[in-house]
């Protein structure tokens, strides 16, 4: 198991063990567009930290990356947390944005 596994909570010993569910998409809020990164992971409480970093080129990361409570609790119990850049999508400028989850300890 890794440790990317366990912060997740997906159970060790299950065959069927796969990491949780990751999709990057574009969220609206009013009139803007925003890039969003949504996490499903299992329930239960972790002794890690997860937050999200977003970046214009790849190499400088930021943590500005905004969680976007409330989290959802699924029918199966499952956590579904969102994160968003803090700077809308501008689709007349070429300046490319990108995110990604941390997780540290």
């Amino acid at each position: 198991m890794t440790s990317l596994e366990f912060s997740l909570g997906s159970p060790r010993l299950d065959p069927a063990n796969c990491l949780t569910t990751t999709r990057a998409s574009g969220s609206r809020s009013g009139v803007s567009v925003y890039l969003s990164l949504e996490l499903t992971r299992a329930p239960g409480e972790r002794t890690v930290s997860i937050s999200a970093e977003t970046s214009s080129d790849l190499l400088d990361w930021d943590g500005s990356g905004v969680h976007m409570p409330p989290d959802q609790v699924n029918s199966d119990g499952s956590i579904t947390s969102r994160y968003r850049d803090p700077k809308p999508i501008d689709p007349s400028s070429s300046m490319t944005r990108f995110i990604r989850l941390k997780i540290s300890e």
